[in-house]
């Protein structure tokens, strides 16, 4: 599941960053990094084996996070824009 305006910054210890996700999941994030809120995390079952792809951009108005989870050998890409 992909949440946006996660107002979660990297300076965050990871106790506090991964703790929006029940015990069983997992958190990845994609931090605004120009001024306050923004945001991007998906979170996912821990037993899923998934990678982010790395967007880079100078374009400082929108987050990105691409995530590649291993489905039964099938390729997939998930994604959020905001």
């Amino acid at each position: 599941m992909f949440v946006t305006e996660t107002w979660m910054h990297a300076e965050l210890p990871p106790v506090i960053a991964d703790n929006i996700a029940p015990s069983d999941y997992a958190v990845t994030h994609c931090f605004w990094l120009s001024g306050q809120g923004g945001g991007i995390a998906v979170m996912y079952r821990r037993e899923l084996q998934l990678s982010t792809l790395t967007v880079t951009s100078e374009c400082h108005v929108f987050n990105c996070l691409i995530i590649k989870p291993a489905v039964a050998g099938h390729r997939l890409h998930l994604g959020a824009v905001y």
